[in-house]
Protein backbone atom coordinates (compact mmCIF):
# COMPACT_ATOMS: atom_id res chain seq x y z
CA UNK A 1 0.00 0.00 0.00
CA UNK A 2 2.93 2.15 0.94
CA UNK A 3 4.10 1.79 -2.71
CA UNK A 4 1.24 2.79 -4.07
CA UNK A 5 0.66 6.19 -2.46
CA UNK A 6 4.22 7.19 -3.25
CA UNK A 7 3.52 6.15 -7.26
CA UNK A 8 0.72 8.11 -7.10
CA UNK A 9 2.56 10.88 -4.94
CA UNK A 10 5.46 10.93 -7.68
CA UNK A 11 3.01 10.97 -10.82
CA UNK A 12 1.09 13.96 -8.90
CA UNK A 13 4.20 16.33 -8.41
CA UNK A 14 4.98 15.34 -12.51
CA UNK A 15 2.44 16.51 -13.69
CA UNK A 16 2.75 19.82 -11.78
CA UNK A 17 5.86 20.65 -12.21
CA UNK A 18 6.02 24.31 -11.53
CA UNK A 19 4.38 24.00 -8.34
CA UNK A 20 6.12 21.15 -7.25
CA UNK A 21 9.38 23.12 -7.55
CA UNK A 22 7.76 25.93 -5.33
CA UNK A 23 7.17 23.69 -2.58
CA UNK A 24 10.55 22.56 -2.85
CA UNK A 25 12.42 25.70 -3.16
CA UNK A 26 9.91 27.44 0.02
CA UNK A 27 11.09 23.91 1.79
CA UNK A 28 14.77 24.64 1.45
CA UNK A 29 14.66 28.14 2.02
CA UNK A 30 12.76 26.95 5.18
CA UNK A 31 14.95 24.71 6.08
CA UNK A 32 17.94 26.68 5.55
CA UNK A 33 16.75 29.47 7.64
CA UNK A 34 16.16 27.59 10.59
CA UNK A 35 19.39 25.94 10.54
CA UNK A 36 21.10 29.16 10.59
CA UNK A 37 18.62 30.76 12.94
CA UNK A 38 19.83 27.22 15.17
CA UNK A 39 23.53 28.34 14.77
CA UNK A 40 23.50 32.01 15.67
CA UNK A 41 21.27 31.48 18.51
CA UNK A 42 23.68 28.50 19.60
CA UNK A 43 27.14 30.93 19.10
CA UNK A 44 25.39 33.43 20.95
CA UNK A 45 24.59 31.19 23.97
CA UNK A 46 27.50 29.26 23.81
CA UNK A 47 29.85 32.89 24.63
CA UNK A 48 31.81 32.39 28.73
CA UNK A 49 30.60 28.63 28.77
CA UNK A 50 34.37 27.85 28.97
CA UNK A 51 34.75 29.17 32.46
CA UNK A 52 33.93 26.12 35.17
CA UNK A 53 31.19 28.43 37.14
CA UNK A 54 29.65 30.67 34.13
CA UNK A 55 26.52 30.52 35.54
CA UNK A 56 27.16 32.30 38.91
CA UNK A 57 29.35 34.43 37.86
CA UNK A 58 27.94 38.05 37.72
CA UNK A 59 29.54 41.68 36.78
CA UNK A 60 28.07 45.04 39.08
CA UNK A 61 26.02 47.24 37.27
CA UNK A 62 24.50 50.25 38.54
CA UNK A 63 21.93 52.58 37.17
CA UNK A 64 22.61 55.93 36.08
CA UNK A 65 20.44 59.08 34.58
CA UNK A 66 21.10 61.11 31.76
CA UNK A 67 20.30 64.60 31.75
CA UNK A 68 16.56 63.35 30.33
CA UNK A 69 16.18 61.19 33.43
CA UNK A 70 16.44 58.28 31.41
CA UNK A 71 17.80 55.52 33.13
CA UNK A 72 20.91 53.53 31.76
CA UNK A 73 22.99 50.88 33.09
CA UNK A 74 26.55 51.06 33.58
CA UNK A 75 29.35 49.01 34.55
CA UNK A 76 30.99 52.00 36.15
CA UNK A 77 31.97 51.11 40.06
CA UNK A 78 33.16 54.04 41.83
CA UNK A 79 36.61 52.81 43.80
CA UNK A 80 35.20 53.25 47.25
CA UNK A 81 32.46 51.21 46.98
CA UNK A 82 34.85 48.48 45.59
CA UNK A 83 36.34 48.79 49.36
CA UNK A 84 32.53 48.50 50.84
CA UNK A 85 31.58 45.50 48.86
CA UNK A 86 34.22 42.90 50.23
CA UNK A 87 32.30 42.75 53.66
CA UNK A 88 29.12 41.65 51.47
CA UNK A 89 28.99 38.10 53.11
CA UNK A 90 27.18 36.45 50.08
CA UNK A 91 30.36 37.27 47.38
CA UNK A 92 32.09 33.56 47.61
CA UNK A 93 35.05 35.44 45.17
CA UNK A 94 35.54 39.11 44.15
CA UNK A 95 37.97 40.44 42.11
CA UNK A 96 38.46 44.34 41.21
CA UNK A 97 39.20 44.81 37.43
CA UNK A 98 40.59 47.49 35.63
CA UNK A 99 40.57 47.58 31.78
CA UNK A 100 43.74 49.08 30.15
CA UNK A 101 45.52 49.66 26.61
CA UNK A 102 49.16 49.49 27.24
CA UNK A 103 52.15 48.32 25.82
CA UNK A 104 54.75 46.00 26.59
CA UNK A 105 58.68 46.18 25.97
CA UNK A 106 61.07 44.36 26.35
CA UNK A 107 64.10 46.04 27.36
CA UNK A 108 67.53 45.17 26.29
CA UNK A 109 69.66 44.02 29.47
CA UNK A 110 72.81 45.64 27.79
CA UNK A 111 70.93 49.12 27.61
CA UNK A 112 70.62 51.08 24.58
CA UNK A 113 67.44 50.26 22.35
CA UNK A 114 64.57 47.70 23.44
CA UNK A 115 65.14 44.34 22.04
CA UNK A 116 61.20 44.26 21.42
CA UNK A 117 57.74 46.38 21.88
CA UNK A 118 54.33 45.28 21.28
CA UNK A 119 51.01 47.47 21.39
CA UNK A 120 47.84 46.26 21.88
CA UNK A 121 46.30 44.81 19.11
CA UNK A 122 42.41 46.03 17.81
CA UNK A 123 39.54 44.78 20.28
CA UNK A 124 42.03 43.44 22.41
CA UNK A 125 42.22 44.46 25.88
CA UNK A 126 44.76 44.39 29.38
CA UNK A 127 43.61 43.94 32.43
CA UNK A 128 44.77 45.01 36.02
CA UNK A 129 43.34 42.16 38.42
CA UNK A 130 43.41 41.13 41.83
CA UNK A 131 44.30 37.08 43.04
CA UNK A 132 40.63 36.26 43.26
CA UNK A 133 40.11 37.00 39.91
CA UNK A 134 41.38 33.39 38.80
CA UNK A 135 39.00 31.79 41.48
CA UNK A 136 36.45 33.39 39.83
CA UNK A 137 37.63 32.48 36.08
CA UNK A 138 39.48 29.48 35.64
CA UNK A 139 41.92 29.49 33.15
CA UNK A 140 44.12 26.67 31.89
CA UNK A 141 48.26 27.51 33.47
CA UNK A 142 51.00 26.55 31.92
CA UNK A 143 53.90 27.92 34.22
CA UNK A 144 53.23 29.85 37.38
CA UNK A 145 51.45 29.67 40.40
CA UNK A 146 47.54 30.65 40.17
CA UNK A 147 47.66 31.43 44.59
CA UNK A 148 50.40 33.77 44.35
CA UNK A 149 51.46 35.00 40.60
CA UNK A 150 49.72 38.31 40.65
CA UNK A 151 49.39 38.99 44.98
CA UNK A 152 52.54 41.48 44.82
CA UNK A 153 53.44 44.74 42.98
CA UNK A 154 54.66 44.57 39.84
CA UNK A 155 53.95 41.26 38.03
CA UNK A 156 52.40 40.28 34.87
CA UNK A 157 50.92 37.27 33.80
CA UNK A 158 51.53 36.64 30.14
CA UNK A 159 49.27 34.65 27.65
CA UNK A 160 51.16 31.52 25.40
CA UNK A 161 50.46 33.82 22.69
CA UNK A 162 52.52 36.91 23.84
CA UNK A 163 54.40 35.02 25.69
CA UNK A 164 56.18 33.33 22.64
CA UNK A 165 55.89 36.93 21.22
CA UNK A 166 58.28 38.34 23.68
CA UNK A 167 60.67 35.28 24.13
CA UNK A 168 62.35 32.44 23.05
CA UNK A 169 59.91 29.92 25.31
CA UNK A 170 57.81 29.37 27.57
CA UNK A 171 60.38 28.63 30.25
CA UNK A 172 62.41 31.48 29.93
CA UNK A 173 60.03 33.89 30.29
CA UNK A 174 59.05 33.43 34.23
CA UNK A 175 61.05 35.85 36.12
CA UNK A 176 61.78 37.99 33.50
CA UNK A 177 61.31 41.93 33.51
CA UNK A 178 59.29 43.71 30.73
CA UNK A 179 57.90 47.41 30.83
CA UNK A 180 54.45 48.73 30.86
CA UNK A 181 54.55 51.73 28.83
CA UNK A 182 58.38 51.63 28.77
CA UNK A 183 57.79 53.17 32.35
CA UNK A 184 56.59 50.82 34.82
CA UNK A 185 58.92 47.32 35.26
CA UNK A 186 56.88 44.03 35.83
CA UNK A 187 58.10 40.11 36.31
CA UNK A 188 56.47 38.04 34.59
CA UNK A 189 55.11 35.46 37.33
CA UNK A 190 52.67 32.94 34.84
CA UNK A 191 51.82 32.22 31.65
CA UNK A 192 48.47 31.11 30.54
CA UNK A 193 46.74 29.18 27.82
CA UNK A 194 44.73 31.84 25.41
CA UNK A 195 41.50 31.93 26.08
CA UNK A 196 38.83 30.56 23.32
CA UNK A 197 37.02 32.90 20.97
CA UNK A 198 33.65 32.18 22.56
CA UNK A 199 34.43 34.44 25.44
CA UNK A 200 34.09 38.25 26.62
CA UNK A 201 37.63 38.53 27.35
CA UNK A 202 39.96 39.46 25.18
CA UNK A 203 42.96 40.15 27.45
CA UNK A 204 46.47 39.31 25.66
CA UNK A 205 47.98 39.98 29.55
CA UNK A 206 47.21 40.10 33.55
CA UNK A 207 48.92 42.44 35.62
CA UNK A 208 48.59 42.86 39.46
CA UNK A 209 45.95 45.29 41.22
CA UNK A 210 49.06 46.35 43.32
CA UNK A 211 50.77 47.65 40.00
CA UNK A 212 47.88 49.91 39.40
CA UNK A 213 47.01 51.03 43.16
CA UNK A 214 50.98 51.84 43.27
CA UNK A 215 51.43 53.96 40.31
CA UNK A 216 48.09 56.00 40.85
CA UNK A 217 48.61 58.98 39.06
CA UNK A 218 50.06 57.92 35.97
CA UNK A 219 47.60 54.88 35.77
CA UNK A 220 44.79 56.93 35.88
CA UNK A 221 43.84 55.27 39.68
CA UNK A 222 41.45 58.19 41.25
CA UNK A 223 39.84 56.76 44.93
CA UNK A 224 36.68 59.14 44.92
CA UNK A 225 32.94 58.77 45.08
CA UNK A 226 32.77 60.98 42.57
CA UNK A 227 35.29 59.55 39.84
CA UNK A 228 33.35 56.36 38.00
CA UNK A 229 35.10 55.35 34.81
CA UNK A 230 33.39 52.46 32.67
CA UNK A 231 37.00 50.72 33.05
CA UNK A 232 37.21 49.78 36.67
CA UNK A 233 34.76 47.42 36.78
CA UNK A 234 33.85 44.44 39.75
CA UNK A 235 33.21 40.69 39.47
Amino acid sequence: MFYNYWIIAWRTLQKNKVYTFINILGLMAGIAAVLLLFRIVRYELSFNKNFEHYDRIVRIVAKDYNHEGKENLTVCTPLPAMDEMESISQFESMSRVKEAWLTLTIPNPNGGAPLKKFGMETGHTSLFVEPNFFKIFNVEWLAGNPQTALTEPATIVLTKSWAMKCFADLESAIGETVLIDNVIPVKVAGIIEDLSDHCDFTFPFLISYLTLKANPDYLQHHAEWGSCSTNDQVY
